[in-house]
């Protein structure tokens, strides 16, 4: 008997386990037969949240990890994650996050410019990390668009969506086909 495929959402900035955009990816998945795990992330805890990520991928065997915003850049700098999916991904939070609320720890935007600078100048996006990410931009995202580094970096599979920074259901479940369709198709992912 086959498992059942799994994807770990990962939420953005004053979200949690209730987040819409998760609820969303969820129910996208959800008609593909995959079952989605959304947690709680205390993510200004960048070590600690890495860990649980590092753990829950590895101990539950997610085939995929899709991540909104703040939750897109922990997506890309988790190493274990098959395949990744990110929706308007905040992919320099240590400029981004602070203008958004106050309460950012200094150590916190410390920590998230290193794993920018491993990122994006060390060798975390390597050919098979340029393979197996895609990401979904928002035509009208009020807070960031981050495409143009997207491909700087991915080369490809940045797509296009109609909407702002936490885009609807219809649009989550356009994204999460393509996604789908795009591994059915590994030469362009």
């Amino acid at each position: 008997m086959e498992k059942t495929k799994k994807a770990l959402f990962v939420h953005g900035l004053g979200s949690g386990a209730d987040s819409t955009t998760g609820s969303y990816v969820r129910a996208a998945f959800k008609r593909h037969g995959i079952e989605t795990v959304i947690e709680t992330y205390d993510l200004f805890d960048v070590a600690g949240t890495l860990k649980r990520l590092e753990n829950a991928i590895s101990s539950k065997e997610f085939n995929y990890m899709v991540g909104h915003s703040f939750g897109g850049f922990y997506t890309q700098i988790s190493p274990n994650a098959e395949y990744k999916m990110l929706i308007n991904p905040c992919m320099i939070p240590s400029v981004e996050i602070p203008k958004l609320t106050e309460d950012i720890p200094a150590q916190t935007v410390e920590t998230l410019k290193y794993w920018e600078k491993q990122l994006y100048e060390g060798t975390l996006i390597d050919n098979e990390a340029k393979r197996a990410t895609c990401a979904f931009f928002g035509d009208n995202d009020e807070l960031f668009s981050f495409k143009d580094l997207f491909e700087k970096h991915y080369s490809h599979n940045a797509k296009v969506f109609k909407g702002t920074h936490k885009p609807e259901q219809e649009e989550v479940n356009k994204m999460v086909d393509e996604f789908l369709a795009l591994l059915c198709n590994s030469s362009k992912l």
